[in-house]
């Protein structure tokens, strides 16, 4: 059986997400970095891992579980970026609440009850953040971006839409299924 990619994220709110994606368009036509366009703005909480049929299990379990999470607050506040020799990303820091680290390990223990996850729950170090851009991110072209972003103030408070499976076709990640949280009282 042919095993595709997924993975789990926050969805954002559509106003957000649509702000966040002009950064992202921004990064593309300035400085050449299209491929963080391959996907929605979000959140990762579980990387990607392949799965076969065992994602179907996981289907059916994520609406209960999300049903009975609280709604988070995502607090977004400035700019980031880190460098190495495989990898170059500048992202959109999000502030990691005792909320958003218990539900991160949650759905990794729940994710993991049924998928062999390529982390563990306690595992990681999770820094949640929204990439901006990657992978084609040049040094030269990280070299002048960043100076553009580095003192653009940002701040953006809004509540996660949701836990979003994501698939990957091949060519980008296309929302497979959003769970609504629990609304925030």
């Amino acid at each position: 059986m042919e095993k595709n990619l997924y993975f789990l994220g926050l969805q954002l709110p559509e106003d957000l997400s649509e702000v966040i994606t002009a950064m992202k368009e921004d990064l593309a036509a300035r400085y050449g970095s299209r491929h963080a366009m391959k996907v929605p703005p979000h959140v990762t909480l579980v990387p990607p891992v392949r799965a076969g049929g065992e994602i179907d299990a996981l289907r059916g379990m994520l609406p209960g579980f999300a049903a009975g999470i609280r709604q988070p607050q995502l607090e977004l506040d400035g700019f980031g970026y880190f460098s190495h020799a495989r990898d170059r990303v500048i992202y959109i820091p999000v502030n990691l609440t005792r909320a958003l680290d218990e539900l991160s390990e949650k759905l990794l223990r729940l994710a993991g009850s049924v998928l062999t996850l390529p982390v563990s729950p306690g595992g990681r170090l999770f820094r949640p953040h929204i990439t901006l851009a990657h992978r084609d991110l040049t040094a030269a072209a990280l070299h002048l971006a960043w100076p553009a972003y580095r003192d653009r103030v940002f701040r953006a408070t809004a509540p996660a839409a949701g836990i979003t499976l994501f698939t990957h076709d091949g060519t980008r990640w296309q929302v497979s299924a959003c769970y609504p949280f629990a609304p925030k009282i």
